[in-house]
């Protein structure tokens, strides 16, 4: 990987011994082989066969078809995610395989990205270290039941393309040596984008942007603040302008506003936010235990990093030999060996994230001084600047999991670029800092080395299991993938389809489980893709029944799903009982794949319904 990180200031010090005399190439084969390798291990298991990911294969397939995204396909994220996929099955073919290949190549220009921001703001190792821990725990793999939380085969690609276009205005903000219109423009633009793909995104961008651009501006160009200022809104508003024009060719420019705000619309004018899944993720749920388990683990991370401290203290004092790595080597073993053991009983990766809100806070602020204090050369504007900037994004992009951090579930992408910034804490920010020159930074790096590959450990274990249970291939050719006990269901349903429907025939999936449509080339004639409670609650029974009437499909699939986390456990129960009475009115069950669904949570099961003739429904109607 080619450097193009800022030249270093007096706050960095000379690379470690270790990595300075190696070249740089060695990096990216460290890390893209790792890529590699975890790839091989986990392949085509990134897919779940019936959660979030049919819509990310569904919509842009009908795309490809002539539909008209938010006219003939209810959607409530913005639209570059759909149509950029649109594009890629438009040009390499509908296909899985199609999406995969381009999110590998999205994978690979994140790390790309990670490697180069963390190198400027920390140092190589620090990168490096960065990288193959996303690489490990956040890219490819999975510790709960549903797939879909990783980089390859995301449950949206809102997350996972914003990550991207945020990591690219930072970039084009701060590697650039010469602060002027391009990188100015560029960075804007590039945050323009993200308000077209998920809010909690785009917030955390554009608020990182504006940061990291007046920080920067106040600097190197405060006599053309005001002119660069202006350049950086506009190129911020066009992509938005341009998505608006766009959409208000095919639509209504009512429906063309609300489609561009995407996310940020249904956020403000549903009460979706308020429901059990977005209090579950955000910690608000159990809010005084949250802020208690946020203060243990910080407490303990404090402890660790003290008794890391400590060693390198007493390493400095007793180690005659300066250029010794013995202590080093200790400090590491040591580390490791005293945590591995317990990563049965502590769930390292789940108890030390919660933690990561109070340390972005802690970096923020430290940072915040440092720039004041010392930031009054270019250079040094630059560096403590960047690290500011990488820091408010990080914090900003914690908010929607604010009191309940984790690194899996939506964490992959949340809590990421925080974790990462940790690392750079223990492995370069802390040991580098004047308070600890007194104390062997080498030995305070090996120790959270140490700890790092513990929490590695800890995820891939539990990982390893989760693989084991992928038995079931689901689809065909390039469409195919492993799943669990529900791809065997999901397939017996599929060749149910293939020998009982004809090709032309209509299906729609209740409440969840589009991916059968994209499968089985069956496509859903209404414009409501999921049932799930928030889409239910965005769009209306009353509205989703309507369209059903004016176009019934000729088959219903009744898919078993446990919604407890919305605090609505089944479908037709708790939720959706308008739109399941439409459904027993007008449709009669012709198989049973399993057991019956929405009754237990531990028996999973499918039912196909058959439309009545028309004059059956017509008297249904008129009674």
């Amino acid at each position: 990987m080619r450097r193009l990180s800022a030249p270093r200031s007096e706050y960095d010090v000379a690379m470690t011994r270790d990595t300075r005399n190696l070249p740089r190439w060695l990096d990216g084969l460290v890390i893209y082989g790792a890529a590699a390798a975890m790839v091989a291990w986990t392949w085509r298991t990134w897919t779940d066969p019936l959660v979030d990911f049919g819509r990310e294969l569904y919509v842009p397939w009908q795309i490809n078809l002539g539909q008209r995204l938010y006219g003939d396909i209810a959607y409530f994220n913005g639209p570059l995610s759909p149509y950029l996929n649109a594009l890629f099955m438009h040009v390499f073919g509908v296909s899985l395989t199609t999406l995969l290949a381009a999110n590998m190549a999205i994978t690979a220009a994140i790390l790309a990205l990670l490697y180069w921001l963390l190198d400027a703001a920390a140092d190589r190792l620090t990168a490096v270290v960065a990288c193959l821990f996303f690489v490990a725990v956040f890219g490819f793999g999975r510790v709960v039941a549903i797939a879909g939380f990783n980089y390859l085969s995301p449950y949206s690609h809102e997350m996972t393309h914003g990550i991207a276009l945020s990591l690219a205005a930072l970039a084009c903000l701060y590697l650039p040596r010469r602060f002027g219109v391009g990188n100015v423009v560029a960075a804007g633009a590039l945050a323009g984008l993200t308000f077209l793909t998920k809010v909690e995104v785009a917030f955390a961008c554009i608020v990182a942007v504006c940061v990291g651009f007046a920080l920067r501006v106040a600097v190197e160009q405060p006599a053309r603040r005001w002119k660069l200022t202006l350049m950086l809104c506009g190129a911020c508003l066009a992509p938005v302008v341009l998505a608006f024009g766009l959409l208000w060719s095919q639509v209504s420019a009512a429906q063309a506003l609300e489609s561009t705000l995407g996310s940020l619309y249904w956020t403000i004018h549903s009460n979706v936010a308020s429901s059990g899944l977005y209090r579950l993720g955000m910690g608000l749920d159990h809010l005084p235990a949250n802020l208690e388990t946020m203060g243990i683990a910080s407490v303990l991370l404090s402890a660790g990093a003290l008794l890391a401290v400590g060693a390198g203290w007493l390493a400095m004092r007793v180690n005659a030999n300066k250029e010794s790595s013995v202590p080093a080597v200790l400090a590491f073993l040591a580390a490791a060996g005293l945590l591995l053991p317990t990563i049965h009983s502590i769930h390292w990766f789940n108890t030390l994230p919660k933690a990561l809100p109070l340390a972005m806070i802690l970096c923020v602020a430290v940072w915040a001084v440092k720039y004041v204090r010392n930031g009054r050369s270019p250079e040094s504007a630059r560096l403590l600047g960047l690290r500011l900037t990488l820091s408010v994004f990080a914090l900003m992009m914690l908010a929607k999991i604010f009191f309940n951090t984790r690194l899996y579930h939506y964490g992959f992408a949340l809590a990421m670029p925080a974790m990462l910034l940790l690392l750079a804490v223990f492995l370069s920010w802390g040991p580098k800092s004047r308070p600890l020159r007194s104390a062997d930074g080498s030995v305070v790096r090996a120790a959270a080395l140490g700890l790092t590959v513990v929490m590695v450990a800890a995820y891939l274990l539990p990982m390893s299991i989760r693989l084991r249970d992928q038995h079931y291939v689901v689809g065909s050719g390039s469409d195919y993938f492993w799943a669990d006990g529900r791809g065997n269901a999901e397939e017996a349903t599929l060749k149910w389809i293939q020998q009982n429907t004809r090709p032309g025939s209509t299906v729609m999936v209740l409440p969840e489980g589009v991916m059968i449509n994209y499968l089985s080339r069956r496509q859903n004639p209404t414009k409501y893709v999921n049932f799930m409670p928030p889409e239910v609650i965005m769009f209306g029974e009353d509205r989703i029944i309507k369209d059903f009437s004016a176009h019934p499909p000729d088959y219903i699939i009744l898919v078993h799903k446990d919604t407890s986390e919305y605090g609505r456990p089944f479908f037709a129960h708790d939720y959706g009982q308008k739109i399941a009475a439409w459904v027993r009115t007008n449709y009669d069950g012709v198989a049973l794949l399993g057991d019956p669904p929405f009754i237990d949570v531990n028996h999973f099961g499918i039912v196909i319904l058959r439309r009545r003739p028309a004059a059956e429904m017509l008297g249904n109607v008129s009674r």
